[in-house]
């Protein structure tokens, strides 16, 4: 049906043409998002670079007192 040559052609425009398709729905999904969720997801990622930075607090002191570290479970 294809020669080979216009079976690759067509992969080389669609493809391109795919992705461009997946492009524009994530970016138009992402605008779509509430200003509540917009805030929820700040608030989130506020808590846990907070958590991060206490987590890392800690385990400087421990560092610097001279006593084995030890990791906490779940690193």
């Amino acid at each position: 049906m294809f020669e080979h040559g216009g079976l690759w052609g067509i992969a080389t425009i669609i493809g391109p043409l795919l992705l461009l398709a997946a492009f524009i729905y994530g970016v138009m999904t992402t605008r779509r998002r509430s200003q509540a969720r917009k805030r929820q997801t700040e608030e989130a990622t506020r808590r846990m670079y907070k958590a991060a930075g206490q987590e890392e607090r800690k385990d400087e002191v421990i560092r610097s007192s001279g006593r084995p570290f030890k990791p906490t479970r779940g690193r």
